[in-house]
């Protein structure tokens, strides 16, 4: 990294620090930062984005300062007692009421935890183009989509955007589960260019009669198939087969939404 690069990145952290000390100072450092850096269109954009909802948030009346932190306090306390679905009405009615992109990406966490993917990703889309405090953490759920649908290159693209973040502004984050879907995915590659034996076919065949299973109720009888997998099931297959055990509830709520 060239020492002109190195600089620009400390400046680049420096007014993301700046945002929790001195909003206004911050904005004017990002004004008089984003002439002399090239090449960094992601992070300027987030610190662009953080400033601006701290600013929405000042400018909010305050009744509307009252609902915006009543409402996070309710939809936090909702959410940790796995009541995905009033949760997600606490935030709907934030956003009804404040306008304030912060509620896209609890919106589209709770409608990825209820299952209803699709517009999980509609919302977590829009805060990953105008959201910046839960950025990275949009990123994780957008690849937890991406996976599901099998969106290898967004995949590749966030994992990158993400590592950039975390690096030019001195964020510490791990996005673990875009590392593990990254890892999936190319496991799962690997084994198409070599071409699948029988009984990957098999293998693979179950796999998705389990998430079809779960789907539809059926969970007693997945979950039999599936612990009988576990047990008889080669090592190369161990680790796909414990992901499937892990994210079941996910494919359940979509069976379960998809039927309201």
């Amino acid at each position: 990294m060239t020492k002109e690069k190195s600089d620009e990145k400390s400046l680049l952290a420096m007014v993301n620090q700046t945002i929790e000390l001195d909003l206004n100072m911050a904005s004017k450092l990002l004004e008089e930062l984003i002439p002399i850096t090239d090449g960094y269109e992601e992070e300027i954009k987030c610190l662009q984005n953080k400033i601006n909802e701290k600013k929405l948030y000042q400018s909010l009346t305050e009744d509307k300062k009252r609902t915006y932190d009543k409402v996070m306090e309710k939809g936090r306390a909702y959410y940790h007692a796995n009541d995905f679905y009033t949760a997600n009405d606490c935030y709907v009615f934030g956003m009804d009421i404040t306008n304030h992109p912060i509620f896209d990406y609890y919106i589209g966490k709770m409608l990825y935890k209820i299952g209803k993917l699709d517009d999980a990703y509609y919302h977590l889309s829009k805060y990953r183009e105008h959201g910046g405090e839960k950025l990275l953490k949009s990123l994780v759920y957008l690849n937890a989509i991406n996976y599901i649908n099998g969106n290898i290159e967004e995949i590749k693209k966030n994992e990158e955007v993400a590592n950039r973040l975390k690096t030019a502004l001195d964020i510490d984050f791990k996005p673990f589960m875009l590392a593990r879907f990254i890892e999936k995915t190319e496991m799962n590659n690997s084994i198409n260019k070599k071409g699948k034996t029988k009984l990957d076919e098999y293998f693979f065949g179950q796999i998705q009669e389990l998430r079809n299973l779960y789907r539809n109720g059926k969970i007693s009888k997945a979950n039999k198939i599936l612990e009988n997998l576990i047990k008889e099931s080669e090592n190369r297959y161990q680790k796909k087969l414990q992901s499937l055990a892990r994210s079941k509830t996910l494919y359940i709520n979509q069976g379960k939404y998809s039927k309201h």
